[in-house]
């Protein structure tokens, strides 16, 4: 299993991958599989869990024991059972009995205090369903509401790039760092969008390495 330190910072994610283009999709996965790259997010929202159907192949084609799998609560919880069913499917589809990480794909899924939430998710932990639990897209006070609970944070999952740095205004990633949590950017590229810019010295920077402004960022 692959420990907290063994992470590479550099993860896989997996919103909007094609899935219709499966040859070439299995072999940029397993490019960077093979290139050291061990940390992989999904959510059973991400193309209503055709994604996670595509992902049971690549996991049938690697050691699992060698990748972090993280994945998401992300449809809204009406009562406690609907946490481990989303995870079970999650499971199924994906062809796993585990995942490392489970998260709430948003603080506004449930309809419950997130410390009672929380209680309920770390239940699913000591099921061995799940090794850790996250959060996402969340506040700092959300994240003192679950202290209160039996669980603890192991990650926190936000946007951040060069043009959006919010959760380094509001504090969170502060909060983050204070309290051993690891932070997990997504859209660290904006999609391509901020190169799409081309900002003065990002060109210029691009130009003098030889490197695309996606590598210079």
């Amino acid at each position: 299993m692959i420990n907290k330190e063994n992470i590479n910072p550099i993860g896989i994610g997996t919103f909007n991958i094609d899935i219709d283009d499966r040859k070439k999709t299995m072999e940029a996965l397993m490019y960077s599989y093979e290139h050291g790259q061990n940390y992989i997010d999904t959510s059973y929202i991400y193309d209503s869990g055709r994604t996670l159907m595509f992902l049971k192949d690549f996991f049938n084609n690697i050691n699992r024991d060698n990748i972090f799998i993280s994945t998401k609560v992300s449809k809204t919880i009406d009562t406690f059972a609907d946490i481990e069913k989303q995870l079970d499917k999650n499971l199924e589809l994906m062809g796993l009995d585990y995942v490392d990480s489970l998260s709430l794909h948003t603080p506004f899924v449930t309809k419950f205090p997130l410390d009672e939430t929380y209680n309920e998710m770390e239940k699913l932990v000591k099921k061995g369903k799940v090794r850790f639990l996250g959060i996402s897209n969340a506040t700092v006070d959300d994240m003192k509401k679950i202290e209160k609970s039996n669980a603890k944070l192991f990650s926190f999952e936000g946007l951040y790039n060069l043009e959006c740095k919010t959760y380094e205004d509001n504090g969170v990633i502060e909060y983050t760092k204070n309290n051993n949590i690891i932070y997990i950017c997504y859209q660290a590229l904006r999609r391509n969008r901020t190169a799409m810019q081309n900002y003065p010295l990002l060109v210029e920077l691009s130009t003098k390495y030889g490197k695309s402004q996606n590598q210079i960022i």
